[in-house]
């Protein structure tokens, strides 16, 4: 059982980094849209408390829902490092 188990986490971090270059890219796209339209920053807020709000949203469990707060902040993150890089050029 473990071993299944195991095995089907496998596939699950399969599509969670599929899915996560996908994000990569497109914050890479908002960071040369952001120059594009003069910003000097990549931070928005507002937008990362909507995003956080939005994930939350899908779980009921306290536990999860910090889990998920503290992913979502370093995937935030990793995107801004992403757009300040193409800001900063």
């Amino acid at each position: 059982m473990l071993n299944e188990l195991r095995s089907k986490l496998e596939i699950i971090d399969d599509k969670i980094s599929d899915l996560l270059l996908e994000r990569l890219e497109v914050s890479k796209l908002i960071g040369i849209e952001k120059k594009k339209s003069g910003w000097q920053y990549s931070t928005d807020k507002e937008r990362e408390k909507i995003v956080i709000n939005n994930v939350l949203s899908h779980s009921d469990d306290e536990q999860t829902k910090e889990a998920l707060k503290e992913i979502y902040k370093t995937i935030i993150n990793e995107g801004k490092k992403i757009q300040d890089r193409i800001l900063n050029k």
